[in-house]
């Protein structure tokens, strides 16, 4: 069925407070494992995360290869669900299962809520998609207040999120469904898939100097109140990068802007190697913030119209953030906390180059390609 009264403003609302709601699961976790370990036992706490990005991933999958139609709607469902679960559960099982449900409503509303800002949006449509990852920042950062006026007790919180998604369910109205919209498994031209590279090795960086950055400064000698500064300053640069792309989206090309993300990541993991620990540092923040909703805008012209491989970016992302801190955990046990900017930056220098080299020969896949699923 489709709807005429999908109008932006209402879509604006809806996304913005989704992004606000999914950007506080992440930091709320870290904050509710201990209190949960405390009344529960230590066994489930080190599954609780991983659980949540298996639902995250499942969502994501199923949109991909046409298994589920995500919908806002139904992304909201399995987020209420599953922050009912958090708030209400007696023991880790439950504490688990809406972990897995709310992962799913996590992972749909990632999918739905870019596809939307930037289709039904129009030309404003790659700032959008920007503003709405900033969004998603603020949640972030309201999580810990929340959880400090509720006492340190998860519970409410968890409640508030649950409330605030049931009061936002009547507002949600459907996209316009495409007639004879495509289903199964869509085409996977090799050729425009290794644009996820790139949101691979953003990813690794992200989650690389959010995991491991504190550990980083600290084994370089910095105090712990100024580590805590520094980490603050990351995460402000972070949210203002992803802000600015509001305006600079709308001027300059998508796939030129997570060039200087990455290039930008590279320098400012330089000047923190070279002894500006902090100011680098926090400069990457800025740089790193930028990737996502750039590669996003590009990567969709690229892999083309249909729906279902919107979800593909946000799969690179993934197995980047969860690879990611797995491959950098035996380098810095080996070497010390200090090799993380310098390989980092590495990385960072690395994948613009590749990106600028492959730019051209992406095109011309993508070009191909979409010319030859034209109508005649």
């Amino acid at each position: 069925m489709t709807s005429h009264d999908s109008t932006p403003a209402r879509l604006l609302v809806t996304g913005g407070i989704g992004f606000t709601l999914i950007g506080a699961l992440p930091a709320l976790y870290g904050l509710a494992l201990p209190v949960w370990s405390e009344q529960h036992g230590p066994w489930g706490a080190g599954l609780v995360i991983g659980v949540h990005g298996l639902g995250c991933t499942l969502a994501v999958l199923a949109g991909l290869f046409g298994l589920l139609r995500l919908t806002l709607r139904l992304s909201f469902v399995a987020l209420l669900a599953g922050t009912l679960g958090l708030a209400l559960s007696p023991g880790w099982w439950g504490i688990l299962c809406g972990a897995l449900v709310a992962g799913i409503g996590f992972g749909g509303l990632s999918v739905v809520v870019n596809r939307r800002f930037l289709t039904e949006f129009g030309p404003r449509g790659p700032g959008m998609v920007g503003l709405v990852n900033a969004v998603f920042g603020l949640g972030a950062i309201a999580a810990p207040a929340a959880l400090l006026l509720a006492g340190g007790r998860p519970g409410p919180v968890y409640l508030g999120l649950a409330a605030i998604a049931l009061v936002t369910l009547p507002l949600v109205r459907p996209a316009l469904r495409r007639p004879n919209a495509p289903t199964g498994v869509p085409p996977l031209h090799a050729g425009r898939l290794s644009v996820l590279c790139f949101i691979f090795a953003s990813a690794v960086l992200e989650s690389g100097l959010a995991g491991y950055g504190p550990t980083a400064l600290l084994s370089l000698g910095m105090e712990a109140s100024s580590v805590a500064l520094a980490t603050s300053g990351f995460f402000a640069a972070f949210l203002a990068g992803r802000l600015a792309l509001y305006w600079v989206a709308q001027r300059t090309r998508p796939e030129l802007v997570l060039a200087a993300g990455l290039f930008g990541t590279a320098a400012a993991l330089g000047l923190a190697s070279a002894g500006l620990t902090a100011p680098g540092f926090i400069a990457a923040g800025a740089a790193v913030g930028i990737q996502f909703p750039a590669f996003y805008v590009w990567a969709t012209s690229v892999l083309g119209p249909d729906e279902r491989l919107s979800s593909a970016p946000l799969i690179g992302g993934l197995a980047g953030s969860t690879l990611g801190p797995f491959a950098l955990a035996p380098i810095l046990g080996a070497w010390g906390g200090p090799l993380l900017f310098p390989v980092l930056a590495a990385v960072g220098l690395v994948a613009g180059l590749a990106l600028l080299a492959s730019l051209r020969r992406i095109s011309r896949i993508s070009a191909a390609t979409l010319d030859k699923r034209a109508p005649a």
